[in-house]
């Protein structure tokens, strides 16, 4: 009667790592379908988007030098019709010294909106995954 229960125990036994054993399968392949997911070209993209999006020294960088573009592009607009004119020369450096100021007072909503648009144009992947997770099964 002993061996008999012990036969027993171990065909429990073995039934419950056979089932551990197809969870865990289940787990693995859901982790490599992830990173065969990520690894995508165009995941690989949104993720760098997404991570320059949030990176706030970036962000920084980038609208100081989207600052000097404007400046310098609107300086150049006023100025070509006559380059000798001096007045015109100073309005045009006053104007650029006025935009640069309202731009940078403005850093962070204008950061906030850029930031909010970007992430519009990038949806989130989770909602996405839930759904095609279902084909591993």
């Amino acid at each position: 009667m002993a061996k008999q229960s012990a036969t027993e125990l171990l065909k429990e036994r073995i039934s419950q790592l056979e089932i551990k054993q197809a969870e865990e399968g289940k787990a693995l392949k859901q982790e490599l379908m992830n990173a065969v997911e990520s690894l995508k070209p165009v995941n690989l993209l949104k993720s760098s988007v997404k991570e320059f999006a949030t990176s706030e020294e970036l962000k920084k960088t980038l609208f100081e030098t989207a600052i000097s573009l404007v400046n310098g592009f609107l300086a150049k607009q006023l100025i070509k019709p006559n380059p000798n004119n001096l007045v015109l020369k100073l309005v045009t450096t006053l104007l650029q010294l006025g935009v640069a100021n309202v731009l940078t007072n403005n850093r962070d909503s204008i950061s906030q909106f850029i930031s909010s648009w970007i992430e519009k144009l990038i949806p989130d992947k989770s909602e996405e995954q839930v759904e095609s997770s279902s084909f591993c099964e």
